[in-house]
């Protein structure tokens, strides 16, 4: 992914990386190991594991906005727990709509690509 982030934003840039269910577990994993190229990160329901406390822990620094729905039975809402310990981290919460990525998560994420830089 780094050659990905590297071709799209090729001068000293960073980037805006969002990832839903996998690929937001991804997109943790390669913020966590190229932080320095990651302006802010959109999580939709990361499929994280007990495993991904590792890399929660080292995206400090990198405005992080949790999307979420309650009744999401692929990946629980409880999962959301595991981001308590990063700092400044943005949770929107929806209670109903699943698994998906819902038309209530737009505003949102607008507002926040679009926000200040400071976690």
């Amino acid at each position: 992914m780094s050659s990905l982030v590297k071709y799209a934003a090729p001068t000293p840039s960073k980037v805006v990386l969002m990832g839903k269910s996998w690929s937001g577990r991804e997109a943790l994993r390669f913020t966590s190991r190229h932080k320095a190229m990651v302006e802010k990160l959109v999580l939709i329901a990361p499929a994280v594991t007990a495993g991904a406390k590792r890399p929660i822990s080292r995206v400090g620094g990198v405005p992080i906005l949790l999307c979420w729905a309650e009744d999401d039975s692929m990946v629980p809402y409880k999962t959301a727990k595991m981001f308590n310990s990063v700092p400044g981290i943005k949770l929107f919460i929806v209670s109903s709509g699943g698994h998906s990525i819902l038309p209530a998560f737009n505003k949102p994420i607008v507002d926040f690509v679009k926000g200040p830089v400071a976690a």
